[in-house]
């Protein structure tokens, strides 16, 4: 008998493991799901899920058809991508919002936050949610066209003509791809976004993102639209090495700057200040 309690322990402990792992993942995406809800319903902002293409993307709106000719996106950052090292999350729903908080603080009339695939979605939704597309392949061109895919679904809804792109953290990555291929982005501003991501792989000494494309390889197609490029003077997730990268790739571009903020890391403290932020610097 105490042979075969032996031969059970190894199966017992790894079902409870696997509880514990499941049950936490399902309870931190409901968190997820539910403070972002909160904020936005707080700050009068509409839900709305996107049908584009692959993925389901999840969004909210402030302000109605015809407010503005000019919509401002804010697209969200990577989220958590992975659980260490070697294993990756198994959602990339952020506990932290950045993006949403910068958008609610926005006093534009139309504002509009975007989520990244995979964010905040769950049974049917979770289509084609594969780990890659939080890890290596995250700046896919997939992704893109997912992206633009929701674009071009708020300008039609919302009469817009014109786009501001505002992008935290790897959202800025994402901006600064789908600013490259199209012509109605009329500003651009990124937030310690990782606009060199082989600089910055290269920097953490971590895996290269093999399936992403790289913003810095599009530089001279971003050379005339205006650029805000924000980093934090104390961020060692993101450091200025990897803006300044993307810059040295962008010779020709004059209406483009890289401000860092001291005493602002990689969260701290950019919804916080947003607003004041906002009203202070603006793509030349």
């Amino acid at each position: 008998m105490g042979a075969q309690r032996r031969r059970w322990a190894p199966l017992l402990w790894l079902t409870v493991i696997c509880w514990c792992l499941t049950g936490c993942a399902g309870e931190l995406l409901e968190d997820g799901r539910a403070k972002a809800l909160r904020l936005a319903s707080e700050a009068g902002f509409s839900p709305a899920k996107i049908d584009a293409g692959p993925f389901v993307l999840y969004s909210y709106v402030k302000g109605r058809r015809g407010a503005s000719q000019r919509m401002v996106m804010y697209i969200e950052g990577d989220g958590r991508t992975w659980q260490n090292r070697y294993v990756p999350a198994p959602d990339p729903t952020p506990r932290n919002p950045i993006a949403l908080e910068m958008a609610i603080r926005d006093p534009a009339p139309l504002v509009v936050y975007l989520a990244r695939p995979c964010q905040y979605v769950r049974d049917l939704d979770r289509r084609a949610c594969h780990p890659r597309y939080w890890t290596r392949d995250r700046y896919a061109e997939e992704v893109l066209e997912a992206t633009e895919r929701a674009i071009d679904h708020y300008l039609t809804i919302l009469g817009a003509t014109e786009i501001e792109l505002i992008g935290y953290s790897g959202g800025g990555a994402i901006a600064a791809l789908v600013a490259a291929r199209r012509t109605d982005i009329v500003a651009l501003t990124t937030v310690v976004a990782p606009l060199d991501h082989a600089a910055w792989t290269s920097h953490h000494d971590v895996s290269p993102m093999t399936g992403s494309l790289n913003p810095v390889d599009f530089a001279d197609k971003l050379q005339a639209i205006p650029q805000l490029h924000l980093v934090g003077g104390d961020d060692s997730i993101v450091p200025s090495l990897v803006a300044r990268a993307y810059q040295a790739r962008s010779t020709g571009a004059t209406r483009m700057r890289v401000v860092p903020i001291e005493d602002y890391d990689h969260i701290c403290c950019w919804a916080r200040d947003w607003r004041k932020l906002r009203q202070e610097l603006t793509p030349d």
